[in-house]
């Protein structure tokens, strides 16, 4: 990823690579492809609850997560890239807008379910990137 930084991948984009990486070899990133309460595969939209699971929305509705944090059908397929390509191929069909900040706050959502609260290094880390933005 370091490597893919120098060569001018995006740096919000091998942020998220990265951060969804700890977190699944964590073992606490949620599986972007099935739903755990119903089986039905994750397409169009998905939501992101606060034990971190991301459920489909006919389970959210049933269950009453209606206003939990929306995933596009966009963002769940970025999530399926990640596992399967690099950060150097991601950055060759890039997500559209809007996408990176979607994964960012269900990145957010899983590390606080796992830690029951939030990293202190996170807030550096998001001044840095800005930093790298302007």
């Amino acid at each position: 990823t370091v490597a893919a930084l120098l060569d001018g991948v995006p740096a919000t984009l091998a942020a998220r690579y990265v951060e969804i990486w700890i977190l699944r070899l964590a073992g606490v990133f949620p599986t972007p492809r099935d739903c755990p309460l119903c089986d039905r595969p994750l397409t169009t939209d998905a939501r992101i609850i606060d034990d971190g699971a991301l459920i489909c929305s006919a389970c959210a509705r049933e269950h009453g997560y209606n206003t939990a944090p929306a995933v596009s059908g966009d963002g769940l397929e970025l999530l399926r890239r990640t596992a399967r390509e690099d950060v150097r191929q991601l950055a060759e069909q890039p997500p559209r807008r809007g996408v990176l900040g979607e994964i960012e706050g269900v990145c957010a959502r899983v590390r606080r379910a796992f830690l029951q609260d939030e990293l202190k290094s996170y807030d550096v880390m998001r001044r840095i990137l800005a930093e790298c933005a302007e």
